[in-house]
C-alpha cells in the first residue's frame, strides 16, 4: 500500500512538472494544424512556395496571378511541379496563386477597363471639346 501511494505521488509530481515545462502553443504564435486544405494553402510558407514554383520554373519574372492559376489548374498532379505541392488538388490553383501574390513573387493581374469606364472616357472627351 505504501509503495502504491509513493508511486502515485511520484507520478502526480512528474505530470505536474511536465505540464509546467510545456510551452504554451498560442504564446509562440502556433495556432495548431490547418483544419482544411484551404487553410493549409493559405498558410503555405512563402519561402517553400517560392522554392516550389520559381525553382521549377513554373513562375518566371513577370508571371501574373492569373497566369499562375491557369498553369496550376492545367496540371493534373501538382506533385509533378514540386514535391512540396504533392497532394494538393489543382482545384486549389486560385488559392495557391493568391498566396503567391501575397508572398510577392507573382504580379497582380493588369486592370482592364470595363465598358463603363470606356463610355466615361468618350463622354468626357466629347464634353470637354
Amino acid at each position: 500500500m505504501k509503495n502504491t501511494r509513493l508511486f502515485l505521488i511520484a507520478a502526480a509530481t512528474t505530470l505536474t512538472l511536465a505540464a509546467g515545462l510545456t510551452p504554451v502553443a498560442s504564446a509562440q504564435g502556433y495556432h495548431g494544424p490547418p483544419r482544411s486544405t484551404t487553410e493549409y494553402v493559405m498558410q503555405f510558407d512563402c519561402s517553400i512556395l517560392h522554392g516550389a514554383l520559381v525553382g521549377s520554373a513554373t513562375v518566371l519574372p513577370g508571371t501574373t496571378r492569373s497566369e499562375l492559376a491557369q498553369i496550376l489548374n492545367n496540371t493534373p498532379d501538382l506533385g509533378n511541379i514540386s514535391d512540396q505541392l504533392k497532394g494538393i488538388s489543382p482545384f486549389y490553383s486560385g488559392l495557391l496563386a493568391d498566396r503567391a501574390l501575397e508572398c510577392g513573387f507573382v504580379r497582380e493581374d493588369p486592370q482592364e477597363l470595363s465598358p463603363l469606364n470606356n463610355i466615361h472616357v468618350v463622354l468626357n472627351s466629347l464634353l470637354s471639346s
